[in-house]
């Protein structure tokens, strides 16, 4: 056991940026399943890259007595095998392998001492097991074997991931940090690697997959509005206690916020007492008694003032970590469309492959249609055919002329410039899109920000903010749930059973699709 050390941590984000993180104090145990949670934007993906010394800290000092691994990772090569990259990845094999080989060719007596000493360290970091190892991994994800031999750029999405996840598992004395290591990851998947996880020990992971948070984790980290907490527990048991705790400062927070204004109207009083009674004192500055008078009682206004004003902040204190999460308000133009979308024996292939076929059915206005499948069944082809983007298929589609979609994309349609620029460009109003990404817990200070500076979970709320910002009958919600805050899953969910909008919607996360849908197309 080995523990992370943050001292008197403080973090800013360049020109752009209040602090991210101001004097932050925390030990974690390298032996916790840990998972780091708060709304997006608060810095979860800068605090691994903290830990992990891609980024430098302000102020204060990290003390790390072990070696740190981050997913994602980049990698520079090509490889021609799946089985060489996750060799490559976790240890220098081939490089070994390539100097062992020129020092018998050599033959020498010193080219054979330095062999010798290379072969015990070959041996040391499991050379002659690491083939035997990544097999055993690839059964443990439930990886076809074949795909050893495959190139790695013929993987599916998922696929890959858990390959470059199994080359940081097997890196010896490594503490593991993962970044939404499920995204894009289908139902199965995300089961298939819970269990994986579930079996390891020591890492941080940054997920807002309730379901599978559950499956993995010990302990939460939260980074919250004001503060920085770790609580022993999964998902479940912190959210619980969360909901007594916002629960609690619900009941407060209407007496906190009238003392509150009380406390502000009084030190208003007080400021203009003492600055009324420091002119009465400099107008009797030469009537004794009365310039006194007037001396002691404007010392005890301010003495008052100053009570007041510490009183005032414990209050405010008070409400630092309570999450106002305000009610989303989706608006569509419900005029009467009926079967806006038609469909029957529809079919797609690529090449002599069928992705799908024999889909039939109406979408029409009001339904919550959930296309659920797992990867590489066609669930954004699908999508791309509707939408008209995609042509080649078998069978019958009408689509209503007169239908306006909006959509929101797996990845942000919106990846550089400044979010006026690109609103003015697509004549989207402003103040709609403003307010809509208000109620996402954020606020103009966006607009002054190159968007290259983002999170993915910012670029993501961004982009559904301008899919519900366009006029439209329908909205296509391609994976809306991939890098985005659990509190923003609830508010989504909450919106969309109250406004009962017609919804196109494809989704992993199970618990999402089961609360929402009304119609299902399973591929």
């Amino acid at each position: 056991m080995a523990t992370i050390q943050i001292k008197h941590m403080t973090y800013t984000y360049g020109t752009y940026y209040k602090p991210v993180f101001q004097g932050v104090n925390l030990d974690l145990d390298t032996d916790w399943k840990l998972g780091l949670l708060g709304r997006n934007g608060r810095g979860k993906t800068t605090l691994l890259n903290l830990i992990h010394g891609r980024l430098e800290c302000d102020e204060g000092v990290i003390n790390k007595p072990v070696e740190t691994e981050i997913f994602p990772y980049s990698y520079s090569k090509k490889y021609n095998k799946t089985l060489d990259l996750i060799k490559d990845n976790v240890g220098p094999y081939f490089q070994l392998e390539g100097q062992m080989e020129a020092l018998l060719k050599e033959g020498t007596e010193a080219a054979y001492i330095k062999y010798a000493s290379l072969i015990n360290h070959y041996n040391d970091i499991d050379g002659y097991e690491i083939e035997a190892m990544i097999q055993r991994e690839f059964n443990l994800m439930n990886l076809d074997q074949g795909l050893l031999d495959r190139p790695f750029e013929t993987l599916s999405g998922g696929e890959k991931t858990k390959a470059l996840i199994i080359a940081l598992f097997l890196r010896k004395n490594h503490f593991l940090l993962l970044d939404e290591p499920t995204n894009h990851l289908d139902i199965a998947g995300k089961k298939t690697l819970a269990t994986y996880l579930a079996s390891k020990s020591g890492f941080i992971i940054v997920s807002h997959d309730r379901i599978f948070l559950d499956q993995v984790i010990d302990h939460v980290l939260s980074i919250n509005k004001g503060t920085i907490e770790i609580e022993k527990g999964n998902f479940s048991s912190w959210h619980a206690n969360r909901m007594v705790q916002d629960q609690f400062e619900l009941r407060k927070r209407d007496k906190i916020e009238a003392e509150v204004k009380v406390m502000e109207r009084a030190a208003k009083e007080s400021r203009r007492f003492s600055h009324n009674k420091e002119q009465e004192k400099k107008g009797a500055a030469d009537k004794g008694f009365v310039g006194a008078r007037a001396a002691r009682l404007m010392k005890r206004a301010k003495n008052i003032e100053r009570r007041r004003e510490n009183q005032l902040e414990e209050k405010k204190l008070l409400l630092k970590n309570y999450e106002d999460i305000p009610k989303l308000v989706i608006k569509q133009d419900k005029s009467v469309l009926s079967e806006m979308i038609k469909y029957q024996d529809l079919s797609f292939s690529f090449g002599k492959e069928a992705l799908f076929s024999g889909l039939s059915g109406v979408i029409q206005p009001g339904d919550r249609v959930w296309i659920k499948g797992s990867n590489g069944t066609g669930k954004s082809t699908l999508l791309n055919i509707f939408r008209g983007r995609l042509k080649g298929y078998e069978g019958i589609l009408k689509v209503q002329s007169s239908l306006r979609i909006s959509e929101s994309y797996q990845e942000a349609l919106w990846q550089e410039g400044f979010l006026g620029d690109l609103l003015a460009e697509q004549g989207i109003d402003r103040t709609i899109f403003q307010t809509t990404l208000a109620y996402f817990d954020m606020y103009e200070g966006y607009f002054e920000r190159p968007i290259e500076t983002f999170s993915q979970g910012e670029l993501k709320k961004i982009d559904i903010a301008r899919a519900l910002a366009s006029e439209n009958n329908l909205i296509i919600l391609d994976e809306p749930l991939n890098y985005m805050d659990i509190f923003f899953r609830q508010q989504l969910e909450k919106a969309i059973k109250h406004y009962e909008p017609t919804i196109i919607f494809v989704e992993h996360d199970g618990y999402f699709g089961e609360a929402l849908a009304t119609k299902v197309i399973a591929l």
